[in-house]
């Protein structure tokens, strides 16, 4: 049966859009922290006082309530210029320490179409900076490091917004705590036939995902001078941050740099974007580039790629319309990871579904109500009649669409939105995870998933239930009182956060007395992330198992 493109799309892209992240308080400072030292003074890390001497340079960053924080660390080169549109490099060496108090800025990108906050911070093209937290009180004290991907559909966010707040992780588990920043949208994802040729794995594209590979290795060779087992990274992200994370299981180039995986309300796509290629479902990678070159004039110039890197990155953001809220968007570029045969030979979902993946423990899950954050898209396309409705399942799911009416029917218009809202909870996000679950189940044992369907304060208000990264705060700590936070919030959160520490200290979330968490496998076994926390079986089983060939 041939899937219409439009359920393709929705169901392989869908899960990519995420919980976007605010900027701090500014790029980091360049400026050198006053020392008694020379150039070369040879500088020892002291933790205690907020000295982090990197394998770049030293960087002096706080100590508040015994949790150190360094905030800003560039970890590659400014892609900037020349530099646009190739593989990070590494930075250029300081020896006097610099100030890492402060949240770089956010990668160029433009405005969700979601109601989301923090999107006025600032942002600047030199952004690749990743920000760490830790308790240790001197290196080799052989922690467990839990690295953050931002959510955010490859296109929004960044590592530092005040929800991925490192602190309590660090202060109380006793964690090493990384969130990082990469490239995002077309300066982060766009192939073009000349960057394929100048690139000598003969490849373009995946720029952001090698920044992220990057800051990984930037993990692996610092993560012993922050108190943290290098042996032993826990990758974990929510949406595109998730995929990403199931993009680092599928790729080659990044083997051996992370040894856990948590994937939080996002699938494993089993079709991607290619290079040069372009199929029912997706323009190719080089089309796109080539259309962008054109929009921004350079197409006719003697050196097309000169040309494009001249442009002020808000061209090249603005050159093509781009899809800021993915699940839901008719039109425009939806920018991510490319089938490219370096980095992807293939998509990381059939990767994963013939078991060809990094062997390593995974731990994921969905929310509730994943599909509400889209409710203000929803109304304003229009689709809160029967009428509307059946027509945008027809539009989306093509011959597909008699059999999702009948399991998804409408049969009054104040059912109709509450339902596409369903319908993008189970297709988007739930069954896929269902899917990868049990082919994760298949060849390994350690694997666990959770379905959190807690409502929290700002939810109640708003009558968004367990809506789409509405988790993140449970899995940082970061409850704050004035919006609403209390008592209930701060048990579960503390159970999460077990649940989740653990499993980065020892790959099985299990132990310290929790709920008991059963290994997902063929019966399906869940744990439901609730008050009170209670272990469930069938996974959305009759939904999911009824669309199967889709996920």
């Amino acid at each position: 049966m041939r899937i219409f493109a439009g359920l393709a799309l929705l169901v392989s892209l869908g899960s990519t859009f995420g919980l976007v992240a605010c900027g701090g308080g500014g790029a980091a400072s360049d400026a050198a922290v006053p020392s008694d030292g020379g150039v070369d003074a040879g500088w020892q890390t002291d933790l205690g006082a907020g000295l982090l001497v990197t394998a770049s340079g030293p960087v002096q960053g706080t100590v508040t309530d015994g949790v150190g924080a360094w905030l800003g660390i560039p970890y590659v080169a400014p892609p900037v210029g020349e530099r646009r549109w190739r593989p990070p490099a590494p930075p250029a060496p300081w020896t006097e320490p610099r100030a890492a108090t402060a949240f770089g800025p956010m990668c160029p990108q433009l405005q969700s179409d979601l109601p989301l906050p923090g999107l006025d911070g600032p942002q600047d093209e030199d952004c690749l900076t990743l920000n760490a937290w830790s308790v240790a009180a001197e290196p080799g004290e052989g922690r467990p490091v839990m690295v953050w991907i931002h959510g955010g559909g490859f296109t929004i966010g960044g590592g530092g917004n005040p929800a991925y707040d490192g602190a309590f992780l660090a202060r109380e588990e006793g964690v090493v705590v990384v969130t990082i920043n990469y490239r995002l949208g077309p300066l982060g994802f766009l192939a073009h036939a000349l960057l394929t040729a100048e690139s000598d794995h003969g490849a373009s594209g995946n720029y952001g995902f090698l920044d992220q590979v990057a800051a990984l290795e930037w993990v692996r060779d610092n993560a012993r001078e922050l108190g943290g087992d290098p042996g032993n990274v826990t990758i974990f992200g929510e949406s595109a941050g998730g995929v990403s994370v199931c993009l680092h299981l599928g790729s080659s180039l990044s083997g051996g740099l992370f040894h856990r995986a948590v994937i939080e309300s996002a699938g494993c796509p089993k079709a991607m974007q290619k290079l040069s290629q372009s199929t029912a479902q997706y323009e190719s990678g080089e089309s796109v580039g080539a259309r962008t070159a054109a929009a921004l004039g350079c197409d006719g110039s003697a050196d097309v790629l000169g040309c494009m890197r001249a442009e002020p990155a808000a061209d090249v953001l603005a050159a093509l319309d781009t899809c800021t809220s993915a699940v839901m968007c008719a039109n425009g570029v939806r920018y991510g990871a490319i089938v490219d045969g370096w980095a992807f030979p293939e998509a990381p979902g059939l990767t994963v579904a013939a078991g060809r993946q990094h062997d390593v423990p995974v731990l994921g899950g969905t929310n509730a109500d994943e599909g509400a954050l889209w409710r203000t898209v929803i109304v304003a396309a229009g689709i809160t009649t029967v009428a509307a409705y059946q027509a945008w399942v027809q539009a989306t799911f093509g011959v597909l669409a008699s059999a999702v009416l009948q399991a998804y029917p409408v049969t009054t218009d104040a059912e109709a939105r509450p339902t596409v809202e369903r319908v993008l909870t189970d297709f988007v996000f739930v069954c896929p995870t269902r899917a990868y679950g049990l082919a994760l189940a298949a060849v390994q044992s350690q694997t666990w998933l959770y379905s959190f369907s807690w409502v929290s304060p700002p939810a109640q208000v708003l009558g968004y239930g367990a809506f789409h990264a509405a988790e993140i705060p449970y899995v940082f700590h970061s409850l704050p009182a004035t919006s609403g936070y209390g008592a209930n919030d701060d048990e579960l959160s503390r159970a999460v956060v077990g649940y989740w520490t653990r499993f980065a200290r020892t790959g099985d979330p299990n132990g310290d007395g929790a709920v008991a968490w059963p290994a997902f496998d063929a019966g399906e076994h869940y744990l439901e992330l609730s008050l009170p926390i209670v272990e469930r079986t069938g996974y959305r089983q009759a939904q999911c198992q009824a669309f199967a060939e889709l996920f």
